[in-house]
């Protein structure tokens, strides 16, 4: 049976406030194991305490798009500085405006190594080192899973991923997604339906959205439940935080969406949560 492990649940930056310890305080970094295979999706400060993540050589880490919130954990991987271990990122490959060319998923960790911004360069790497430039709706296959990408609407767009376990169960993971786009939004409802559990970005409260957020990248806790109702998942996990919602104002939006579809929760770091139907 397929589990999965949030390392980090909130967005934007991370928080170390007690009124926010319940949920947790690092940015998006979850962990999927099949027993046989392990897939981290993004890379945020929730991979910072991973340094000895090295029960394993083969790691693979899916961005879901390069924003310093989702790529601030990488430089800090463990595995990346042990020689024995491969490190496989897998992503798309985007128009880069400093530059005036193209960064794809490794150029989202090298870009973060070297003076003046870090301690350790190039050359501190001793893990084999691999990148995997991927599409949406391309599926990657690996033992004991299937990871399929999908288009979401963010700012300089952002992927998704769909989960597909060899035992008919799935996992769909749906943050730094806004509502709006009726093809994408289309696809989205299609690639989760049936879903046995759907990890979706609730960001916002409506009248947060409704007050100058708009366009900001991110959905409301009732879109997320009305997702899930519409869709027909098992179970339903908001994330995502915003940094500034307490333990109390989470709560809040767990039981607001709740009134929609009855088996939701929120994430909460540190978590194992089994993937049943």
């Amino acid at each position: 049976m397929a589990t999965i492990t949030f390392r980090g649940v909130r967005g934007s930056y991370p928080v170390a406030d007690p009124r926010m310890a319940g949920y947790g305080g690092n940015t998006t970094c979850v962990q999927v194991d099949t027993g046989r295979e392990r897939v981290y999706i993004d890379a945020g400060s929730g991979m910072m305490p991973l340094d000895a993540a090295k029960d394993r050589d083969m790691h693979h880490v899916f961005l879901t798009h390069y924003h310093w919130d989702h790529i601030m954990g990488l430089p800090y991987f463990g595995p990346l500085y042990a020689a024995g271990q491969r490190v496989t990122l897998y992503g798309e490959r985007k128009p880069c405006a400093r530059e005036n060319g193209m960064a794809g998923p490794r150029d989202a960790l090298l870009k973060q190594l070297g003076a003046p911004y870090f301690p350790l360069d190039v050359p501190n790497i001793k893990a084999k080192l691999e990148e995997r430039v991927i599409a949406p709706y391309e599926a990657v296959p690996l033992d004991g899973m299937t990871m399929v990408a999908m288009r979401l609407r963010h700012p300089q767009q952002s992927l998704g991923y769909v989960a597909v376990f060899d035992d008919g169960t799935r996992a769909a993971f749906v943050w730094d997604h806004e509502y709006g786009d009726r093809e994408i939004d289309d696809t989205l409802e299609q690639m989760v339906r049936g879903a046995d559990v759907l990890v979706m970005d609730a960001t916002y409260t409506v009248p947060e959205y409704d007050s100058g957020r708009k366009g900001w990248g991110h959905c409301t806790n009732v879109y997320a439940a009305t997702l899930a109702a519409r869709a027909g998942v098992g179970k339903l996990v908001l994330t995502h935080h915003d940094p500034r919602h307490t333990d109390g104002d989470i709560d809040e939006m767990v039981w607001e969406a709740q009134k929609i579809f009855r088996n939701t929760t929120g994430a909460r770091e540190g978590v194992v949560m089994s993937v049943r139907r």
